[in-house]
């Protein structure tokens, strides 16, 4: 598995490698199969809210449960939003994503 920031960053198996950024940047995360997409996200998802971020995250619904439950009470510090109701229709992609960043304000929270 591995995660490369699309601007400038890198993941290892300690974790981001680069300093955080102070605006936008979207990751990308390459994996194979379920099991390691789950625990590279889970892993993910806690460092952001161990920085205080704010997340999304975006997953069909049955990820969306087990990452859920992988989280458990820290799920209810990140957004979720099912892609299989989302990603019906990819015209409502980047209005979801336009909201969230709106309602956080733009970049990583401080």
């Amino acid at each position: 598995m591995m995660a490369q920031n699309v601007i400038s960053g890198s993941h290892d198996a300690d974790g981001w490698t680069d300093p955080p950024v102070t605006s936008f940047c979207h990751e990308a995360l390459f994996y194979e199969g379920d099991d390691d997409l789950m625990s590279a996200t889970e892993r993910f998802v806690r460092e952001g809210l161990a920085g205080d971020d704010r997340i999304l995250v975006v997953l069909s619904g049955s990820k969306l449960d087990s990452l859920r439950g992988a989280l458990g009470a820290d799920a209810a510090q990140v957004q979720f939003a099912d892609m299989d109701v989302v990603g019906s229709n990819p015209a409502r992609i980047i209005p979801l994503w336009r909201t969230f960043v709106d309602s956080v304000g733009a970049g990583r929270s401080s």
